[in-house]
């Protein structure tokens, strides 16, 4: 009975680790809506442009949310881009504005129990917005 135990305790072991490296989070985007209209989503080969901070577009636009990322440290900026512009995609945006980059200490995403974490992940905000002079 002690080898049937182990394999037991083995093949537990295993489902638990593959399980965790299929659901394991190592990016999360959320969009917020204000404006509390539903927009039909662009499609996927859509370009959304990024404005910095303090850049403005010079068509008129009228923000309808915004989108935040939150990836393990390490992601590569061009990842978070690409993460933020497909949120910003399925919430029917033409545009992201006052896109910040930076870091969060406060480590609420759980990475596997925390196994992969560090201290600290990297961070993406910017503002959804559409444009209201369409040609």
């Amino acid at each position: 009975m002690d080898i049937f135990n182990k394999i037991i305790t083995a093949s537990i072991l295993i489902v638990c680790l593959a399980g965790c490296t299929t659901t394991c989070i190592l990016m999360k985007s959320e969009y917020y809506d204000i404006t509390g209209s539903v927009l039909a989503p662009k499609e996927p080969a859509q370009e959304i442009l990024m404005f910095s901070e303090g850049d403005m577009p010079k068509e008129p636009y009228q923000e309808i949310g915004k989108v935040n990322v939150m990836a393990k440290w390490g992601t590569t900026k061009e990842a978070m881009i690409q993460e933020m512009k497909k949120r910003a995609r399925q919430a029917g945006a033409d545009a992201l504005m006052d896109v910040q980059f930076g870091e969060d200490k406060t480590n609420d995403i759980i990475f596997c129990g925390r196994l992969l974490s560090t201290k600290r992940n990297q961070v993406a905000s910017g503002k959804a917005v559409i444009f209201t002079d369409k040609k």
